[in-house]
């Protein structure tokens, strides 16, 4: 077997956000209270790639986080005090992938695949004992000379007593990350990607997720879906790195976001 290089990442931020309850559903998916975190995270994996084989890896992997995260009830209830807790959450786990795309960049042919597990407790200095599973393919297809074909499908699961903040989200382009989060989340996607000039990529997309609680299967959960448009630009002409600005259209809203590299 040949190892991969690792493959290691640490940074330390401030991210606010808003907690809507589990399910997309119940009074906070209403009424969502605004929360901040404070944190510093690291990441580290390797692999190695298996014998007889020019697609598939296999290694394994580390991520730690530790910082405070705020969040003040009063914003729902007058005169109740807010939360304050430092938290730490360290897992260990193992990561298969398959990859045959022609670019890490912008694929217009082959297959990403990846599974991963990770077993988060007290051995990793977390403050949480629970486990979290990840599957997710990626297929890729050049119709026409300028025209790709994208699909994805991401389905997670945690169980155990998992933070509020790192529960399976279904990640809906147009949805607020914590708004559709529960035990178990799928997530279909597919998109075109149409070059229309020289360094210039349309893009359109429609996802589709569910969420539910890991007692009840997948499909009768709380659904949510979106269906948007993008323009994007090549950053340099060597290499097929994308940015842009994506609106996403949903049931309740309108939303603009910028895209750095391609969603999947």
């Amino acid at each position: 077997m040949r190892i991969v290089p690792w493959r290691a990442a640490a940074g330390t931020g401030s991210l606010k956000l808003k907690y809507y309850g589990f399910g997309g559903d119940g009074f906070f998916a209403n009424n969502p209270l605004d929360y901040t975190i404070d944190m510093a995270m690291g990441f580290a994996r390797a692999q190695w790639r298996l014998p007889q084989s020019d697609h598939w890896f296999l290694g394994p992997a580390l991520i730690y986080s530790d910082g405070d995260v705020e969040m003040e009830f009063d914003q729902r209830i007058i005169g109740l005090p807010g939360v304050n807790k430092d938290i730490a959450v360290g897992g260990a786990g193992m990561v298969l992938t398959y990859d045959s795309r022609d670019s890490n960049y912008f694929p217009t042919r082959g297959i990403n695949f990846s599974a991963s597990y990770f077993d988060f407790g007290e051995a990793m200095g977390s403050d949480f004992d629970y486990g979290k599973t990840r599957l997710d393919l990626s297929y890729y297809k050049q119709l026409f000379p300028d025209l790709v074909l994208a699909t994805n499908g991401a389905w997670e699961s945690t169980s155990g007593r998992a933070p509020f903040f790192n529960q399976a989200s279904a990640g809906v382009r147009g949805y607020n990350r914590g708004e559709y989060m529960d035990d178990d989340a799928l997530k279909a996607s597919i998109e075109g990607r149409y070059s229309v000039f020289p360094r210039w990529v349309w893009v359109g997309f429609y996802d589709y997720g569910w969420v539910n609680d890991s007692g009840e299967p997948i499909f009768n959960g709380k659904t949510a879906h979106s269906i948007g448009t993008g323009l994007r630009w090549q950053t340099t002409p060597s290499k097929p790195l994308h940015i842009g600005v994506d609106v996403a259209f949903t049931e309740d809203d309108t939303v603009f976001f910028i895209q750095l590299g391609e969603s999947f």
